[in-house]
């Protein structure tokens, strides 16, 4: 009994004495004292902490105070108290989960492109995965231009560490693509051409659980959502797409 009350929450004393109590039936605090061989001051203290937890009664007897197991209902009323409890709690770590799972965060306004870039950077490092669905507009890379050098050498360094830096184009970005991006092929881009029929109406970036969805600079916008399901879907379409392109290659003179 004293082990399987001290897995129901009881100290070891006070189930030590509870067992005591329930041994010698309703009594004073001496036959306690010798049952469980524990100081009386151990045994006083046992036994205000189960009156506490109102698993034991008290009652005065010729002066002196006279100690009852309480109804043994009080024992599953008190773990159906703390099943409650528990429940409540797990509640809201689900909801504090959920909000941790599913995130919005928008970066807008001049340096949108700048954080946004350095923010999926981070977590392209984290995940060991940087994927890029379609190029971003001549404005975008104008725009992004005097951040270009910074950019290029964290992903080069994030490619010493092992993180894939993978891109996809679509046949109608050929031109761009090469224009801005033929002196960083395969270093550290690795990008493929893929059919038009493919092509997403925006730009994507995807690493781990995140995505970001990419506006022209003409209206600078970074979306990032946080979500494990969207993130995969868009995983799975960046490798069928991938499977389907071509190595993008300098042009020879």
């Amino acid at each position: 009994m004293i082990d399987t009350l001290i897995e129901l929450g009881f100290s070891r004393n006070d189930a030590i004495v509870y067992s005591a109590l329930v041994e010698a039936g309703p009594c004073f605090v001496a036959p306690l004292v010798r049952i469980t061989k524990k100081h009386r001051q151990v045994v006083y203290n046992a036994l205000t902490s189960l009156i506490e937890r109102h698993v034991v009664t008290v009652a005065e007897k010729n002066g002196k105070n006279f100690y009852s197991v309480a109804d043994s209902q009080r024992l599953l009323a008190d773990i159906k108290q703390k099943e409650v409890l528990a429940t409540s709690v797990v509640k809201l770590i689900e909801q504090k989960k959920k909000h941790a799972e599913e995130q919005v965060e928008v970066f807008a306004g001049s340096s949108s492109h700048e954080q946004g870039a350095a923010d999926f950077r981070r977590r392209a490092r984290e995940a060991k995965e940087y994927m890029v669905i379609r190029g971003e507009t001549k404005g975008w890379f104008e725009d992004f231009r005097p951040f270009y050098p910074e950019h290029i050498d964290e992903l080069r360094s994030m490619r010493r560490e092992g993180t894939g830096i993978s891109m996809i184009f679509f046949e109608y970005e050929r031109d761009i693509a090469l224009k801005f991006m033929g002196e960083y092929l395969g270093d550290p881009y690795i990008c493929k051409i893929a059919p038009d029929e493919y092509k997403l109406p925006h730009t994507a970036w995807i690493a781990g659980d995140h995505i970001y969805f990419v506006t022209p600079a003409i209206d600078p916008l970074v979306i990032h959502i946080k979500s494990k399901p969207l993130a995969t879907q868009y995983k799975e379409f960046f490798w069928k797409v991938w499977k389907k392109g071509e190595i993008l290659k300098k042009r020879t003179k």
